[in-house]
């Protein structure tokens, strides 16, 4: 848990990075799915985090997260898959829904 300050100066706890990216926006706001995974997935390779997903292609992966890797055209999400025993990408973009 981290304490924070949101928009207004009110002291907020915050229990994920979802809460994060809501409190300094404010209530009012739509995020986009992209960015909020962005957040997520930035977060989570810097603690070394494992990450789950809905994916375009098949269904849900489970990942331990090695780094968000920008391309010249997409933004990639590569870690090492243990159901499948190899290193993986995904593209950021195809996937559905927000990373837990």
């Amino acid at each position: 848990m981290t304490i924070i300050k949101d928009k207004y100066g009110d002291t907020i706890e915050v229990h994920s990075e979802i809460d994060a990216l809501s409190a300094a926006i404010g209530d009012n706001a739509s995020l986009d799915t992209d960015l909020i995974n962005r957040a997520i997935l930035t977060n989570a390779a810097a603690d070394g985090r494992t990450v789950s997903f809905e994916y375009a292609k098949g269904d849900g992966n489970t990942i331990e997260l090695r780094s968000l890797v920008p391309n010249e055209v997409k933004e990639f999400v590569v870690g090492y898959d243990p159901v499948r025993d190899e290193p993986r990408a995904y593209r950021l973009d195809r996937i559905k829904g927000l990373v837990s």
